[in-house]
């Protein structure tokens, strides 16, 4: 007879399951710690070898940058990626010209003179810390007639109107080239003493000058063994996008009109800026670009002309104020003329509105290659010019004729006697014409021209 296997009671049976999950847990800790040790020993370990191959490379552009001319070192700012061991390092190679009486360049005061190269090797690599970078420097000094005695040290200062510096702006003498820093400083260590040119790729860096103008050239001047500073206000252009309206009748309603040039000034500028085309096409919107980003307003107008310039303070002319890099938008009102052109004969015979008769405006203080500006215009079917906006101005002539071949038979034409004002902005000048023929006619056959 087979013995009978003792029973396990069933809490007994329970409590074995107990043990071997928390067996199984112990065993998933104490893998996982061991699993993350060798993990960040084996990151410590990369880092480590990283950190040596980028001191070994640091080590490496030292060398290669004192070999460089001494010149060559003047603003050096280049970076430039190597390759090892499946890792891509980041080499930055930097210079900068300092004097010994303060260990620094400065643009300012009599501290400007260069007299040693304080070279930079900055090496990193992907994941590393500010503080794993392999960062070397050292001092390169001329050695003798490496400078030509009869040259001199030009620095460049470039700040923008609030005096804040200028990196980045690209300057050559046409025989060296540097960059400024982050001071707003370039250094030229050996220019030949005389009048240098300096350039800048103002209209490539949308850089204007206060004159609003792209940088592009300046004079200056250095002796013989001098050191001097120059110093230049550049900024990043701005611009106005200007659209215009015009105000019907007296009522408070206003129109989109449109305009072919206008002007922007600035006291701080020596001469207005004129942009668009004079008597050229009109656009509901024109840019004045490039414009230097002054904290105090500009006043722009329609028109180029000093006769069209406007009351101070007159819609206008309003004032808008430009930020650096930007488009800023502005709205001036032109003061309107309101022409209808008749198919009657005169004021107790009007006849009906004719549409698509021509109406020129000649600005007779404004002159383009000589002759007064003219403006041409067509009617709608309510006799009226489709656009009545015009630049401010005390002299205008105004002429209509008919077109051949349209409402009216014949071209026939009605100059008006004496000049007209183009400056109520509340009103407008009102201005009718009639084209008819016959007893009483105040028009004449023929074209305006």
């Amino acid at each position: 007879m087979t013995p009978r296997r003792p029973e396990i009671p069933p809490a007994d049976a329970g409590f074995a399951l107990i043990e071997v999950l928390v067996s199984a847990a112990i065993v998933v800790v104490v893998s996982a710690g061991t699993f993350g040790l060798l993990q960040a020993m084996t990151r410590a370990s990369a880092d480590q070898r990283s950190s040596s191959q980028a001191f070994a490379l640091s080590q490496e552009d030292q060398a290669r940058l004192r070999s460089m001319q001494l010149v060559a070192l003047s603003n050096l700012n280049e970076s430039r990626e190597i390759k090892l061991g499946g890792t891509t390092f980041t080499v930055r190679s930097t210079g900068v010209f300092v004097n010994n009486k303060t260990a620094a360049l400065s643009c300012d005061g009599e501290n400007i003179s260069a007299d040693y190269a304080q070279v930079t090797s900055i090496v990193s690599w992907p994941g590393a810390t500010s503080s794993e970078r392999a960062v070397l420097r050292s001092i390169v000094s001329p050695t003798v007639n490496s400078i030509d005695s009869k040259s001199g040290t030009l620095t460049v200062q470039v700040t923008n109107e609030g005096k804040a510096p200028k990196a980045g702006v690209d300057l050559e003498t046409g025989v060296y080239s540097a960059e400024t820093d982050a001071n707003g400083c370039a250094t030229f260590p050996d220019v030949p003493s005389g009048t240098v040119i300096l350039k800048s790729n103002g209209e490539d860096a949308k850089l204007v000058t206060p004159n609003s103008v792209y940088a592009q050239e300046t004079t200056a001047g250095v002796g013989a063994g001098a050191a001097k500073v120059t110093k230049l206000t550049y900024d990043n252009e701005g611009t106005i996008s200007a659209g215009f309206i015009y105000r019907v009748g007296s009522n408070e309603e206003f129109k989109a009109s449109s305009a072919d040039s206008l002007t922007a000034f600035h006291s701080v500028m020596k001469e207005a800026r004129l942009f668009g085309s004079l008597g050229g096409p009109r656009l509901e919107k024109v840019d004045a670009r490039p414009l230097f980003p002054f904290t105090s307003p500009y006043s722009i107008y329609a028109g180029t002309c000093a006769s069209n310039k406007p009351s101070e303070g007159s819609a206008a002319m309003p004032s808008v104020v430009v930020s650096a890099g930007k488009s800023v938008a502005a709205t001036i009102q032109l003061p309107a003329l309101n022409v209808t052109v008749w198919s009657g004969r005169n004021e107790a015979n009007k006849g009906t509105p004719l549409s698509n008769a021509e109406v020129w405006v000649r600005d007779l203080e404004c002159l383009k290659s000589g002759k007064p500006v003219t403006r041409i215009s067509t009617t709608n079917e309510l006799g009226n010019l489709k656009d009545p906006g015009f630049p401010w101005g005390a002299r205008y002539e105004v002429c209509a004729d008919t077109i051949p071949g349209e409402t009216v038979t014949g071209s026939r034409k009605q100059l008006l006697s004496g000049t007209v004002s183009i400056k109520d902005l509340a009103k407008g000048t009102t201005v009718n014409f009639y084209l008819g023929s016959g007893t009483g006619a105040v028009s004449t056959t023929g074209a305006c021209t």
